[in-house]
């Protein structure tokens, strides 16, 4: 299970004074979009001498570059990932160390742990599927391929999934040594 978290911040765009600003009032404010960082940007070498002002504009509105400027006005969405109890310090430590993206939390109003990314923009379900089997033993999740995590966190994941049964900390601890080990191996034969 996981939760969808909206978190208040500073506005990333150059309209953080004006209170209430919503899509709709900037989309109909050509005056405001001209000032925009990305208009001023995308726009350089779209105005020529035969395309007039209110055109630009138009297509400006029709670009990627206008919806990148409409997503600055919403606070960032994150994702936290309920664990199913409360882990102990040595498996917080090792998910730490094998998946550095991840961070686990307890939320004092819902006295529950979760893991919440620390990165973004990205395919990251490999560290979110390592950090359930560190963390809880079994993860509800298979990531379908290895984008984030280093060679021995990928060896890891592996050896964990092979199990098909819970994973204990002492097996833990036995895939990470079996993991430095094998990429020990391999560095020494290519050197």
């Amino acid at each position: 299970m996981s939760y969808s978290v909206r978190i208040d911040q500073e506005r990333f765009t150059p309209y953080k004074d004006i209170e209430n600003l919503t899509e709709q009032m900037l989309l109909n404010n050509n005056e405001l979009l001209k000032k925009s960082e990305q208009f001023l940007y995308w726009a350089k070498d779209m105005i020529t001498s035969e395309m007039n002002e209110d055109k630009t504009i138009e297509m400006f509105k029709e670009s990627s570059a206008c919806d990148e400027l409409v997503r600055g006005l919403e606070s960032p969405l994150y994702y936290w990932n309920l664990l199913s109890f409360e882990p102990s310090k040595d498996r917080i430590e090792l998910t730490y160390k094998l998946a550095p993206n991840c961070s686990v939390m307890y939320v004092e109003p819902l006295d529950s742990h979760f893991i919440a990314l620390t990165g973004g923009g990205m395919d990251m379900s490999d560290t979110i599927e390592l950090a359930y089997y560190i963390l809880q033993g079994s993860s509800p999740i298979e990531a379908s391929g290895f984008y984030t995590i280093g060679k021995i966190g990928e060896n890891v994941l592996k050896r964990c999934r092979e199990e098909k049964k819970k994973v204990y900390q002492y097996e833990l601890n036995d895939f990470v040594k079996e993991a430095e080990e094998k990429l020990l191996t391999c560095s020494e034969k290519k050197g």
